[in-house]
């Protein structure tokens, strides 16, 4: 017999499952960032979102549970503007000069064993609440990463210091609010990922996708024209695919799990593909109509990859081994 024990959330005796939640932990990464001003301004960005999310938590929770169970979202917003926890993050972004992710994990890390070491029974329980508070700020800096990171590398890649990322915030504040919508939606909706319906959001999702990675590839190669690069094909190849794919790149690696450009997976492909095109059509016809072109042709082989399970050779573990014993 198993014997689980925990704070009861529902009154009264059921039968049914019995459901485990298990957290997905993130591993993040120690990069070095030269502009300390940029990431902490990140960083408060991300916060802000997180508060207004709770905020929104915290309303729907006194109209479902009552006041006193929907104050652990009061507690975690209190959490958020806290001195000594604010003090912390940006102590390491500017004394380090490290990313935002780092400074909020570590900060994360020391205050919940700080909390766990206390005797009071009601402290210790403050370790999971700040694990919760900084995951949901480490998901804000992941979505926001994937949304503007292909274009960052680009303006790197060109010379365009700072990114656009930086000198209209637009672009960030937009992703932001794209990563709030899609959150509230399927909090709120979660019926909406079970059963039948997750076929379908699975399907749409891959059209969103598609048309996505697309558009991020004609930009990123008009870009490239647009700093008078027309001559130099392979650059504006390369700006099209990282513009594309930089951003899903630099969330993964954030993440901590392998690159979805480096499994086997036809996606990268689909935007050096569309590139190519991109490039040469605007050679011979109207940069609009090679931006269409190009768009359509990185939309449809996504889709067909899909569709017909396309996926990159890969060796086999046996001639994977075979292969280690040439070596």
């Amino acid at each position: 017999m198993i014997t689980i024990e925990g704070k009861s959330v529902f009154g009264g005796v059921s039968i049914g499952k019995l459901m485990f939640y298990k957290r997905n932990e993130k591993v993040i990464r120690r990069t070095h960032v030269d502009d300390v001003d940029a990431e902490w301004k990140r960083f408060e960005e991300a916060k802000n979102t997180a508060i207004d999310q709770l905020k929104v938590l915290y309303d729907k929770a006194i109209e479902d549970v009552g006041e006193a169970n929907a104050m652990i979202f009061e507690i975690h917003q209190m959490m958020l503007d806290d001195l000594d926890y604010l003090e912390s993050i940006e102590g390491i972004i500017r004394t380090q000069s490290v990313n935002a992710e780092y400074a909020v994990s570590t900060t994360a890390d020391n205050f919940a064993q700080m909390f766990a070491s206390m005797d009071d029974a009601y402290m210790q329980g403050r370790a999971a609440d700040v694990k919760d508070v900084s995951e949901r700020v480490l998901d804000i800096l992941c979505g926001v990463a994937t949304a503007v990171g292909g274009g960052m590398i680009r303006d790197i890649v060109l010379g365009v210091i700072p990114p656009a990322v930086f000198r209209n915030p637009v672009y960030a504040l937009v992703s932001v609010l794209a990563s709030c919508i899609v959150f509230f939606i399927f909090y709120f909706k979660r019926e909406l990922l079970e059963g039948h319906r997750r076929e379908t959001y699975d399907k749409f999702m891959l059209v969103l996708d598609s048309v996505g990675l697309g558009i991020f590839t004609v930009v990123g190669v008009n870009a490239g024209i647009r700093q008078g690069h027309m001559d130099n094909a392979f650059l504006l190849v390369f700006l099209g695919t990282i513009t594309g794919v930089g951003g899903g790149l630099l969330r993964d690696m954030m993440a901590s799990v392998p690159p979805y450009i480096f499994v086997k997976h036809i996606y990268a492909c689909a935007s050096i593909i569309g590139a190519i095109v991109c490039v040469y059509m605007n050679r011979f016809v109207g940069n609009v109509e090679a931006m269409v072109v190009s768009s359509i042709v990185v939309v449809l082989i996504r889709y067909l990859a899909a569709h017909y399970h396309w996926n990159l050779p890969r060796l086999s573990p046996h001639e994977e081994q075979n292969d280690r014993n040439r070596n």
